[in-house]
């Protein structure tokens, strides 16, 4: 499977292209009607299955989900590896004891192999069947010195229990990528409606600027090009080197145009697709954050497309 298969179609976040998505299909119904007028296809059950695909998209597994599972299964084998690697160190008195100045035997046992496989799990599986099949090759040397049948066989069940806990990772790591690839398929089956319907909107509201900006899709999706555009960040936590952080979820308005607002997306970009001519205040709002407003801007035409990136700093 390759990583074509799995790509989204949208450049947002899949939290981001969700809620938009329930936003959007909110906007859809409010104005339901008008769409209808235009194509009937957009009636009863457009919504109802849009609803749903937005539901099952949600159902699915997050990548964070998937990536915590495997990481839970990553500390189950390490937990046995760890058990492993005590139970030798356990018995290595006992096997001296048997086999005293007999270092040959001890390699038996895997004395010289033990540091190069400690960390490898196929290969402290084939030690501890190694080590397994020695100590039952010498059990009656082992129980002489008080290393009992008991812990001959729990080097058995170490062995078991890692294999167990081995096998359980790596099948999860072969469904990762198909678990991945459905969560994809339902969120571009969601994404679609969104697409159709921003689609048809920037159509029947395109000589009203408050409307066409309800039907963009987010900045860093929306083909349309933009008249006034921007990126949104906050200052990198520690400073230093590192980049600024895009700064999600920014209300951005401009001012003298009632109604006309955007938000920044997952990725901080926010876009203006339709703005009367004029110099206006573009005010910069968050919770949590010191507003901004950046005055003069001066809006011409779509070929002449103003850029402004805003740092905001988060309340002292």
């Amino acid at each position: 499977m390759s990583a074509e298969q799995v790509k989204r179609p949208y450049d947002v976040s899949d939290a981001y292209a969700l809620q938009y998505g329930k936003t959007l299909r909110g906007l859809f119904i409010a104005d339901q009607a008008t769409f209808l007028a235009r194509d009937p296809s957009f009636g009863n059950p457009y919504e109802m299955n849009w609803d749903a695909a937005i539901t099952d998209a949600e159902n699915q597994p997050s990548d964070n989900t998937i990536e915590d599972q495997l990481a839970q299964k990553t500390d189950d084998v390490e937990e046995q590896m760890e058990l492993c690697r005590n139970n030798f160190q356990d018995a290595k008195p006992f096997i001296k004891k048997a086999f005293p100045n007999k270092p040959a035997t001890w390699n038996e046992f895997g004395f010289e192999d033990y540091n190069t496989v400690r960390k490898d799990q196929a290969e402290m599986l084939q030690f501890m069947k190694n080590f397994h099949s020695t100590a039952v090759k010498y059990s009656a040397q082992l129980i002489a010195v008080n290393f009992t049948q008991v812990m001959i066989d729990e080097i058995e069940t170490r062995r078991a229990a890692l294999n167990t806990t081995n096998n359980i990772q790596e099948q999860f790591k072969k469904e990762r990528l198909s678990i991945t690839e459905t969560r994809v398929t339902k969120l571009k089956t969601a994404w679609n409606f969104c697409q159709t319907v921003c689609e048809t909107g920037k159509l029947i509201f395109r000589n009203q600027y408050a409307k066409y900006q309800q039907y963009l899709l987010p900045a860093s999706d929306e083909t349309t090009p933009m008249i006034l555009k921007g990126k949104v960040t906050q200052p990198a936590i520690g400073g230093g080197a590192t980049p600024p952080t895009p700064l999600e979820d920014v209300n951005i308005s401009v001012m003298g145009l009632p109604g006309l607002i955007t938000q920044s997306d997952s990725n901080g970009n926010y876009g203006f697709g339709n703005i009367p001519a004029g110099t206006y205040n573009i005010n910069f709002n968050k919770p949590g954050y010191m507003p901004q407003s950046i005055p003069g801007v001066v809006i011409t035409d779509i070929d002449h497309p103003v850029t402004l990136n805003v740092v905001m700093m988060p309340m002292p």
